[in-house]
């Protein structure tokens, strides 16, 4: 009989125990185990999109700014291009000029002549019609626009001053003569002097 009555108090107990003590069922169904895998692999899913949405824009961001300073430097190289060209194809043609009256030329056939002659005309024409509007867009990219202007325009000069050096020289002595010397050394001393600033200054890396 004791062990009956031991038996139902501990029943009463555990029942009472049980009657205070029950969780809700959401928190039942949170604290089991499936229940936390769902929830983990949920959060684990939404942080990971959210982690991949910006390290993706963060690319796609990274990407456009390459993509602008590719095309930047594409322009800074096709004016720089341009811009030398105009120049050496104005001096070129001014030396081809000049060199009429040297002894290696002196015996050349009137129509090479003509033909060095004429070339000079349309690259001293070109010179003077496309060398304002060829200097801008370079000295705009440079690293230092306003020395890069500067030095443009002593070049500019420098390039002008040798090509009319070049047209009076070969009006002056269309052919040679013995004890003759260069024409024209010193303008093109310039030439070489500020187109070599122009060089470096235009390439200078900031």
């Amino acid at each position: 009989m004791d062990d009956e009555l031991l038996l139902k108090a501990i029943d009463s107990i555990y029942e009472r125990t049980s009657k205070y003590d029950k969780k809700p069922r959401w928190q039942i169904l949170i604290e089991s185990s499936g229940c936390a895998a769902l929830i983990t692999v949920l959060f684990g899913g939404i942080l990971g999109g959210v982690i991949t949405a910006r390290y993706q824009s963060h690319q796609a961001d990274l990407e456009r700014v390459r993509s602008r300073e590719q095309q930047v430097e594409q322009l800074k190289f096709d004016a720089e291009r341009k811009a030398f060209d105009l120049i050496f194809a104005t001096v070129g043609a001014a030396e081809d000029v000049i060199n009429l009256s040297s002894r290696e030329m002196k015996r050349a056939p009137s129509i090479q002549r003509n033909n060095i002659r004429k070339a000079y005309n349309m690259a001293d024409a070109e010179w003077r019609k496309r060398q304002a509007v060829t200097g801008l867009p370079m000295v705009y990219y440079a690293t230092d626009s306003r020395a890069a202007t500067a030095a443009w325009q002593t070049a500019s000069k420098s390039v002008t001053a040798y090509s009319a050096c070049a047209a009076n020289w070969i009006v002056a002595h269309p052919f040679y003569s013995e004890g003759m010397n260069a024409g024209c050394v010193d303008e093109r001393k310039k030439v070489d002097d500020s187109v070599s600033a122009l060089q470096t200054q235009i390439l200078r890396i900031s």
